[in-house]
């Protein structure tokens, strides 16, 4: 995380001409069960892949934004908002720290009574890899604002507000992803996630699809709140993996090898996210070496273009860091 802070400060500086106000992050996530469109809940994981944003007050009514996956520095008035919100006009990176500003508006902030900001955005979550990095934009920019604006939103607030921009994914209860963290620690499991390369595609899934999901994520719930090992829940998430995979749409042949190379390597179980780019599995901490490699020759013996493994720890929420 140093490094991220240190990169991030040194880009504010270099592209604004002056040095942050604060510091904020939030956590990449990798999501078990539960990860479907209007889901009732998600067993998810944050991890130690994190998005850092940096942040300084104007003297006037603009908000201007940076990062490192965009081209260049993008800039809006306050006032312009709802305006550009209506004419489609928010498109592209710019659109998430936009989108977050004006639906702190459409929540009740009084927009026209607070300053303008300049914000640049860093981040070492790979993009479209099933780790969450667009959600973790939109909640490091919405505690950075809501914390500078002064607004009174509570954390579940400001969790609705993030999660109605990210396409309506389902609540995390942070309890039962400590205990999900837990459980993996005392199994000596360490958390692969398999970027298969192939583009994400969210699949069209039957309601009882939807309801099958749902009632696995309470049952792992559950079972979660009884302190049970990893193993009591590996059948659930293969099931989770077998519905979802049955109600896809299309070939999925990047999806497949992944999963069964994580299996042959001795994954306690591995399963596609919703969005069909990546496999997340869990696997005993000695045996992560050998996924890694295997993956590499069953992705180049069948001639797909390379994936990438990413091993991810559990880490912490939202929060704002020292500069």
């Amino acid at each position: 995380m140093t490094d991220l802070r240190d990169d991030t400060r040194r880009l504010f500086e270099a592209v604004m001409g002056r040095e942050p106000d604060a510091l904020w992050s939030a956590p990449g996530r990798v999501t078990l069960l539960g990860d479907l469109p209007e889901g009732v809940g998600a067993l998810s994981l944050p991890i130690d892949r994190r998005v850092v944003v940096a942040l300084a007050l104007r003297d006037d009514h603009l908000i201007r934004v940076a990062s490192t996956f965009g081209e260049h520095l993008a800039g809006l008035s306050l006032s312009e908002l709802n305006a550009a919100h209506a004419g489609g006009h928010l498109e592209g990176w710019p659109a998430l720290p936009f989108g977050v500003a004006w639906s702190f508006g459409q929540a009740g902030a009084d927009l026209a009574a607070v300053p303008g900001v300049d914000l640049v955005i860093d981040s070492n979550i790979p993009i479209e890899a099933g780790m969450g990095s667009s959600s973790a934009v939109l909640t490091a920019v919405a505690h950075a604002l809501h914390d500078a604006w002064h607004l009174n939103f509570s954390p579940e607030q400001i969790d609705e507000l993030v999660r109605q921009l990210d396409d309506g994914q389902p609540p995390v209860n942070d309890e039962l992803s400590a205990a999900f963290a837990a459980a993996l620690h005392e199994d000596e499991l360490s958390v692969a996630v398999i970027d298969t390369g192939r583009p994400a595609e969210p699949q069209i899934y039957a309601d009882f699809v939807l309801a099958s999901e749902n009632d696995r994520a309470q049952d792992a719930a559950a079972a979660l709140q009884h302190e049970l090992r990893f193993d009591d829940l590996a059948p659930t998430i293969a099931s989770s993996h077998l519905a979802l995979r049955a109600a896809a749409t299309g070939p999925l042949p990047e999806l497949d090898l992944a999963v069964d190379t994580a299996y042959e390597s001795g994954a306690l179980v591995a399963r596609m996210t919703h969005r069909a780019d990546a496999v997340v599995a869990v696997i005993p901490s000695g045996l992560v070496s050998r996924l890694q490699v295997a993956i590499d020759g069953a992705f180049a013996e069948h001639g797909f273009a390379s994936a990438d493994v990413h091993v991810v720890a559990p880490s912490t929420g939202a929060t704002r860091e020292n500069l």
